[in-house]
């Protein structure tokens, strides 16, 4: 029987958002729109998964190329 692993939580950091999309070398433009996105649809209990797919929508509008680098890099 496998057994599902829950991560621990943990506060959302505008910090540590702004560092992956500089490692994917997203735009200024991108990160600024990205963070706000989030800011903006942020709740309490909000998983990693849904903060990956408001920034993979913003990512596809502003800058597609660091969206294929963004999913690569979050699968590692």
């Amino acid at each position: 029987m496998p057994f599902r692993i829950i991560k621990k939580a943990e506060k959302f950091s505008e910090k540590k958002l702004r560092g992956s999309l500089k490692h994917v070398k997203a735009s200024p433009k991108a990160i600024k729109a990205a963070v706000s996105a989030v800011k903006k649809k942020l709740h309490d209990n909000m998983t990693t998964n849904e903060i990956r797919k408001i920034i993979s929508g913003v990512l596809k509008k502003f800058d597609p190329r660091a969206l294929k680098k963004y999913v690569k890099f979050r699968r590692k």
